[in-house]
């Protein structure tokens, strides 16, 4: 009884530092106004995606051979492809598939990161050193040449993308997450824990984890601007998102071999990326500032 009053003790406490301390990290965000307008065009894209069959004029798979390699004009005002395809409404509906594709590919770096990184910074020594020796390896390969392997060998898709970027992206976070976890394993309140005799699984997920989430939250939106710009490129060689499904770098292959006539082929779509990459990090930085008080000016 008395343990489990002391422990509600030490979570009250925490609890209250770390109310205080999401307070003002939002307050030093919304002071950085570079940070807000990446807030605020990322958020246009979600609702965008959310709300694209009532956004977008055509389906994106709306064919019309008659009015192929239009330039924008009134009636579609981002032009067509080679198909007739409504060029506005393809990349309406591509922030589904572009924002998907990088949201679920760092949940699962994310979620194997949290795993792997816990492990091995709080149980230390040889598991440690084999686990680190492995990420190692892992890390060594060019990131995009590790993706385009993986993605290949499972076979080209949406879903395949998504995996192999998120094994691409677990090494970084593991380390991440070791060093966050090895900073933290020694503190007070974790040694607190192990005196009244708590499991390792609840240490670590009670009582490390949750105090290193400012790191991973700055991580995982700093991700999902990179994992997007991976799964265009996956896209761009044929290991994507497959057609006709209006994935952003799968139109800007689509529209590269006719780039010198047709120039809105790859523009608005390379527009789009650049715009959600751009916000992301905008973000991840502004987060970053706030989230820790030294770096905030």
């Amino acid at each position: 009884m008395s343990e489990n009053i002391f422990e509600s003790l030490i979570d009250t406490t925490k609890m209250q530092k770390k109310r205080s301390l999401w307070f003002n990290a939002w307050m030093r965000l919304k002071r950085n106004k570079r940070a807000m307008v990446g807030m605020v065009i990322v958020l246009f894209f979600i609702l965008i995606a959310v709300f694209a069959p009532l956004i977008a004029p055509y389906h994106f798979d709306d064919q019309e051979l008659d009015r192929a390699f239009q330039f924008p004009s009134k009636e579609h005002i981002m032009g067509t492809d080679n198909l007739g395809r409504d060029i506005f409404s393809r990349i309406i509906y591509g922030s589904r598939i572009s924002l998907r594709l990088g949201i679920i590919s760092v949940a699962i770096s994310t979620g194997a990161g949290i795993v792997i990184g816990a492990i091995s910074g709080f149980y230390g020594g040889k598991v440690d050193n084999v686990i680190m020796r492995v990420m190692d390896i892992f890390q060594s390969i060019p990131a995009m040449l590790l993706a385009i392997t993986i993605a290949a060998s499972l076979g080209p898709g949406m879903g395949n993308a998504m995996i192999a970027i998120g094994i691409t992206r677990t090494p970084g976070t593991a380390r991440l997450i070791r060093g966050m976890i090895l900073s933290i394993r020694e503190m007070e309140y974790v040694e607190a824990a192990r005196a009244i005799t708590a499991s390792d699984f609840r240490i670590i997920f009670r009582h490390i984890l949750p105090n290193t989430l400012s790191p991973i939250l700055v991580n995982v939106t700093l991700g999902v601007a990179g994992a997007i710009i991976t799964a265009a490129g996956l896209s761009f060689i044929g290991l994507g998102a497959q057609p006709p499904l209006p994935e952003w770098g799968a139109m800007i292959a689509g529209g590269r071999n006719y780039i010198q006539r047709y120039w809105h082929l790859v523009t608005f779509p390379g527009i789009a990326i650049m715009l959600v990459v751009t916000s992301l990090n905008l973000v991840g930085d502004g987060l970053r500032d706030a989230l820790d008080p030294r770096m905030s000016r």
